[in-house]
């Protein structure tokens, strides 16, 4: 785990170049590779852990797209719904 003030050092370069949008984006991107790749353990091992993990990385991929620059949302949401319906979440 990255400690509090690697963090804080991590940020203060992050926001003198990263705009806000790109680090919503970059986030969004993030999570939505979380998701989907738990999804894919859920349907590889059955284990319900990986699919209360999916579910909680998708909201966030999803809540992180929604606030990004348009496009982001649509881009990530047929992948995550193609990963969720592989697990039998959606339809």
């Amino acid at each position: 785990m990255t400690s509090l003030t690697e963090a804080i050092a991590l940020a203060e370069s992050e926001l003198s170049h990263i705009s806000m949008d790109e680090i919503q984006a970059t986030t969004a991107v993030t999570w939505a590779a979380r998701a989907i790749v738990a999804y894919q353990r859920y349907v590889d091992f059955g284990i319900g852990k990986w699919l209360l993990d999916a579910v909680e990385y998708h909201h966030e991929a999803l809540e992180h797209a929604a606030v990004a620059s348009p496009g982001v949302l649509e881009m990530l949401r047929p992948a995550l719904s193609d990963a969720a319906r592989a697990a039998g979440v959606e339809k």
